[in-house]
């Protein structure tokens, strides 16, 4: 008769035995959680464990693979990590659909989402349109790191000639590799 001589840390109990397949599957999610998925796959996995109807998702496909990760937190929190990882957006709809947005859905879209105008008609109404040259609207230093990375860092240098240094920081993200915390870096300061 052998007797277990440690700790055991984070048990789980069923009221049935479970399958080979399903005791596989829970092992390799403690082991590595969430390893190598796209960053749409982690936002599906997310909405499945909460119970999230999907019926009530528009997600892009996702064009980063993320590392494995601790899940601690809330899950709209971890979301916009996903998100803040994608240098896409997520956010819920006027339908009640959580939506998430890949980096490049806003740069690739051909079509108007809307037509304002003072002519009436099917145009959307406004009063006065102001562009917005706030600083708010400037990036050109940028500090980028994933969960036990290395910051990265890049500098439009032509940009703070003319407005001055408006830096960001992004660190903990859940991309996989240093180059992506050069390419987001890159992808934050350019023109």
């Amino acid at each position: 008769q052998a007797f277990l001589s440690g700790v055991i840390d984070e048990v789980l109990l069923w009221d049935e035995a479970l399958p080979l397949d399903d005791i596989t599957l829970h092992y390799e999610a403690g082991s590595t959680p969430l390893d190598g998925q796209l960053t749409s796959e982690r936002v599906t996995q997310i909405l499945d464990w909460i119970g999230w109807p999907a019926d009530l998702r528009d997600i892009d496909t996702g064009l980063t693979t993320c590392q494995s990760s601790d899940l601690g937190g809330n899950a709209w929190d971890y979301l916009n990590r996903v998100a803040e990882t994608e240098n896409g957006a997520v956010f819920v709809d006027g339908e009640g659909k959580v939506v998430f947005r890949n980096r490049t859905h806003f740069l690739t879209q051909t079509a108007s989402s809307y037509t304002f105008g003072d002519d009436g008609g099917t145009e959307v109404p406004f009063d006065d349109v102001q562009f917005d040259y706030g600083e708010a609207q400037v990036t050109n230093e940028a500090r980028v790191s994933r969960l036990g990375g290395v910051t990265r860092v890049a500098t439009n240098s032509s940009s703070v000639t003319n407005f001055g240094p408006y830096g960001i920081t992004r660190d903990g993200l859940l991309h996989d590799t240093d180059q992506e915390s050069q390419d987001h870096a890159d992808y934050l300061t350019s023109d």
